[in-house]
């Protein structure tokens, strides 16, 4: 039986799902609306973080910084980080957690997720980004994906981190 919790985050997945659909739909058609304001990155990755399925929230920490304020469009960050940390958590063994380290590097912020899953090839990193591909160990495991999060993921990053 499915209790409160997994119908909220079912919910929310179909939300972002259908954000994503819409936003490529919109880049197809001409050039993205981006809102750049003051934002706290470690609060929008605590968010993302909040947005787990809740069967699997206690295996991610957070590390590193407690703050972190950047000008960037925020709902895009949000986006781009919760597809990461949905990646890692579908990808990674099941008994391992998945470190999220957040720090700054001269003007840079960085973020780090380590999903402890298995490396992948030159050859599959070549293609990682390009719409609907999934690695073929990927396709056989069975879990369910489109293969268009991260082809949305890149484009929302080259628009997000430009500005």
């Amino acid at each position: 039986m499915i209790d409160r919790l997994q119908i909220l985050w079912l919910i929310g997945r179909m939300n972002y799902l259908l954000s994503g659909l819409l936003d490529r739909e919109q880049a197809e058609k001409g050039p993205l609306r981006l809102s750049f304001v003051p934002c706290d990155l470690v609060r929008v990755i605590r968010n993302v973080i909040s947005m787990a399925p809740p069967d699997s929230i206690n295996r991610i920490e957070l590390k590193g910084l407690r703050k972190l304020e950047l000008k960037a469009d925020e709902r895009r960050l949000h986006q781009i980080f919760y597809n990461l940390m949905e990646n890692a958590l579908k990808y990674a063994p099941s008994d391992q957690n998945i470190p999220i380290n957040i720090y700054r590097q001269g003007d840079w912020a960085v973020v780090e997720i380590n999903d402890r899953g298995k490396a992948l090839s030159q050859e599959e990193i070549a293609k990682l980004f390009q719409a609907f591909y999934r690695t073929e160990e990927a396709q056989k495991s069975g879990i369910p994906s489109t293969g268009l999060g991260l082809f949305i993921l890149k484009r929302w990053w080259k628009l997000t981190a430009v500005g």
